[in-house]
């Protein structure tokens, strides 16, 4: 893809909401598509304000893009693109970039650190070491 684009992953938990404003920045700063990805993982409930929906072995993709979309409130929403994967979230991360192009990849962090990142897994670390762009790391609010 040609156009400029910066990339913001959401998992819609504090981490990647508090991304989200400063991925919205740099992509008016550069005059770039803000690009959102959500990418879904079978077998883990999906993460929003309020109840979790239930297990499910499928998704329906329109819901996670309404709830995407409804985050972008202050950015033209002719300059968002939204974008769903189902897989892992590092190498789906990594495989939009290259595919978009983009200029910037903006993503949210809880910093886990020892045997905590060990046992959850560092999606943030897995795309430092693997992006083709720069990478702004944001780190979000300590979980409760």
């Amino acid at each position: 893809m040609n156009s400029r684009s910066v990339l913001c992953p959401i998992d819609f938990d504090s981490a990647s909401l508090a991304a989200l404003p400063i991925a919205i920045q740099q992509a008016k700063a550069r005059g770039a598509y803000l690009d959102l990805l959500h990418v879904w993982q079978p077998g883990r409930e999906y993460v929003q304000e309020g109840p979790p929906l239930p297990l499910q072995t499928k998704l329906a993709e329109h819901q996670i893009k309404d709830d995407l979309a409804a985050l972008v409130t202050d950015f033209p929403s002719d300059r968002v693109r939204l974008h769903m994967s189902e897989g892992k979230p590092g190498p789906d991360i990594v495989e939009l970039a290259n595919r978009l192009g983009s200029e910037l990849l903006v993503m949210g962090t809880h910093a886990k650190h020892g045997l905590r990142h060990w046992i959850v897994g560092g999606v943030c670390e897995w795309v430092l070491h693997h992006c083709p762009c720069p990478i702004l790391v944001c780190r979000g609010p300590e979980p409760a």
